[in-house]
């Protein structure tokens, strides 16, 4: 058997991969805004979101109301937009100072 090399690392399986909970929120409610019949809501979207129309085979109504709400995130969805932004740079800069802390066990456990 080959030794291994000391300098070089070991490549990752993919199997364990440590997702960051705050680039998790982020995303989350970039795609809720996304998602949603007129911005970002904290309840269910009703029947006019984009998950409904995939769910139901209309893809035509499903990409107008994804690009339609892809264009308004810039202009209505601001506060949302910022928001995700800020906690996204919350929780890196939260690994920068406390060094990169894990929230979980030891084989599985999130970032912040």
């Amino acid at each position: 058997m080959a030794r291994r090399k000391k300098g070089k690392a070991r490549s990752r399986n993919g199997m364990n991969i440590h997702p960051s909970i705050t680039g998790l929120s982020s995303g989350l409610m970039v795609a809720s805004w996304l998602n949603s019949k007129s911005g970002w809501t904290a309840t269910a979207e009703g029947k006019e979101s984009v998950t409904n129309w995939l769910q139901q085979g209309d893809f035509n109504r499903a990409l107008a109301r994804f690009i339609e709400n892809g264009k308004t995130a810039f202009t209505q969805g601001q506060p949302t937009m910022i928001k995700a932004l800020g906690i996204a740079t919350v929780g890196s800069v939260a690994r920068k100072v406390l060094k990169n802390p894990k929230i979980g066990g030891t084989k599985f456990y999130f970032r912040i």
